[in-house]
Parts: structure tokens; C-alpha cells; sequence
């Protein structure tokens, strides 16, 4: 999963606290891959959260959902995962 270093990177000039919308706008604009914008539309609208940390913990939790987020960038769903035990 990413660390809040990885996910501070797509989410450079975000002005905290901040929720996924500022999120969404932020990684977007930093040219953050299309599965990393999709998992921040996982994220609770009501969030709000006060830094990256907090949001890499947050995409924890929706991984822990049953969605895995690579070391290249890559969202896999739980049917790509077959055979692979974590």
C-alpha cells in the first residue's frame, strides 16, 4: 500500500483539512494514475481528513474492503487476486 510519502506525491498542494473532493481535484491535477483518483472515490464524501497519513490509512481501510493497491500504482480487484494469499 502506499505510504503517506507515496500518496503526498499525488496529493501536492492540497490545502488540509481536506476532503475527497480537494483529494480527487489534487491527484488529478498531479497526474496521479487513473486507479489511484478511482480508489480516492472509494473514500467517504463525508471524510475530512488532516493529512496525508491520514488519508494513506484511510486507503488501508478500503483495501481491507477486498481491494488491493499494488506497488506499481495498480488497483486489483479480489477476482485478479486468485492464488495469491497476503
Amino acid at each position: 500500500m502506499r505510504t503517506a510519502k507515496g500518496v503526498r506525491q499525488y496529493l501536492e498542494g492540497v490545502d488540509y483539512p481536506a476532503g475527497p473532493p480537494e483529494l480527487h481535484v489534487a491527484a488529478t491535477q498531479n497526474g496521479a494514475p487513473p486507479d489511484f483518483v478511482e480508489l480516492l472515490g472509494l473514500l467517504p464524501t463525508a471524510a475530512v481528513f488532516y493529512g496525508p497519513g491520514e488519508v494513506a490509512a484511510q486507503l488501508e481501510r478500503v483495501k481491507g474492503l477486498g481491494l488491493h493497491w499494488s506497488m506499481t500504482g495498480s488497483l486489483i480487484r479480489p477476482s485478479a487476486r486468485r492464488g495469491r494469499i497476503r
